[in-house]
């Protein structure tokens, strides 16, 4: 998520004012289309866990949540110094109550630095990935050197390195999350692998951290530069890369491909900018039918599109439900979905209240119904709960749990909760 949060708002700020036009006044959507219309809904408030300080408490959540034995665990991707330099993250816990613990300080070195992904829980253990550090050095990297790490975390407290991702043909900088299946961990980064393009890898590590890439992505058809994890279906993976510049230029603007634990890898679509451009969720899987949402394209916006809201079946072919931009239901979708009661829920970055201190809009909350094909807005962020969420939602008991990046208490993010 780190792109998103640097590159993507900049982007905002640019394109984002087309969004604040209304499809009823947008020549950009036909009036006949379901896409064109959001149905107007009454605010659903949002419950405010925790505000983090942006100091040992942690700051800039780009994490999903976990929830183990009724407390929610997850990583900000900054913050956690406790006098030392490096301000490299955290790994917290929440309860319902709204009470933070921080359960690891990330140092910047051998450890690893700035965690972007959520954590996995597996046989009474915590892991994750870092996006930096660890052994070794990457070219680029401002921090202490290191390509990113996997890690588990224990009930005591034991932070271990399980693997250090090498750089080169070995991959860096690992930002999905990882998924275990059949002992191992499986996984993206978003570069590294062939040296002729770096454009990132599929990786395998078993628990003991033996492993290493199983695909490298050539930047052709298949794409390249994956930012999120995969998703299981059936024993095969499926994933979405970003794949560089989009469609608008002549570029591409990313796939969305399955693979198999050995490495043999199928592209189901490839975007093009008017379907979608820039995959940044996960795919979800309801009544065997992939949905995902692409961070840029449509035609909603200008320059670069406010996102869509896309389906792909059995046979690959990809539909596109809903273009974000219009009557300010939110642009900028990214991060986890989920699914509850046969619906998808899902936030969008930027949009929704363009009266609060971003000037792209703080973001919302949505959910979408596939039996209608309707996107329904259920809450506009403002400052004081949190702006700018970027890791989506988890959805538990008929309640969404998510972070907001930005916001909060100053600009450092918070834990929030809400009832559709």
């Amino acid at each position: 998520m780190r792109l998103i949060s640097c590159i993507g708002v900049a982007l905002c700020i640019l394109a984002c004012s087309a969004c604040s036009v209304g499809s009823a006044t947008s020549p950009a959507f036909s009036h006949s289309s379901p896409l064109a219309q959001t149905q107007s809904s009454s605010q659903v408030p949002v419950n405010v866990l925790y505000r983090f300080r942006g100091h040992l408490d942690g700051a800039r959540p780009a994490s999903d949540l976990l929830e183990v034995h009724g407390e929610f665990y997850g990583t900000t991707s900054e913050g956690g110094s406790d006098g030392r330099k490096c301000f490299c993250g955290t790994v917290f816990s929440v309860d319902g109550s709204g009470n933070e613990k921080i359960l690891y300080r990330f140092k910047g070195g051998g450890d690893g630095a700035n965690p972007e992904s959520g954590l996995i829980f597996v046989g009474g253990t915590f892991y994750g990935t870092t996006s930096f550090g660890g052994a070794g050095s990457c070219s680029g990297n401002s921090y202490s050197g290191g390509c990113g790490t996997i890690f588990s975390f224990d009930a005591s407290g034991r932070e271990r390195i399980v693997y250090n991702f090498s750089g080169g043909t070995g991959g860096q900088y690992p930002q999905g999350k990882l998924l275990p299946l059949n002992g191992k961990l499986y996984g993206t980064t978003e570069s590294g692998g062939l040296p002729s393009c770096g454009c990132g890898t599929v990786f395998a590590i078993d628990m003991a951290g033996h492993g290493g890439p199983i695909y490298s992505f050539t930047g052709g058809n298949d794409g390249g530069l994956p930012a999120t994890g995969l998703t299981a279906i059936g024993g095969t993976l499926y994933g979405t890369t970003t794949g560089g510049s989009c469609g608008f230029s002549g570029g591409k603007c990313g796939s969305v491909y399955d693979i198999s634990p050995s490495g043999q890898i199928h592209v189901d679509h490839t975007f093009s900018g008017s379907d979608g451009g820039y995959p940044w969720s996960n795919l979800v899987s309801l009544n065997g039918v992939l949905y995902g949402t692409t961070y840029e394209g449509g035609n909603g916006c200008v320059i670069s599109g406010c996102g869509t809201l896309y389906s792909i079946d059995k046979t690959g072919t990809e539909r596109v439900l809903w273009l974000f931009g219009g009557n300010n239901d939110g642009a900028k979708p990214v991060g986890k979905l989920a699914v509850l009661n046969g619906e998808i829920y899902g936030t969008t970055q930027a949009g929704g209240n363009y009266n609060c201190a971003a000037p792209y809009g703080c973001g919302t909350v949505y959910r979408f119904d596939p039996s209608v094909g309707r996107e329904f807005k259920l809450h506009d962020f403002a400052l004081s709960e949190g702006i700018a969420p970027s890791a989506g939602v988890i959805a538990r008991r008929s309640t969404l749990y998510a972070t907001a990046n930005q916001g909060g208490l100053r600009t450092w993010g918070s834990v929030f909760s809400l009832v559709p």
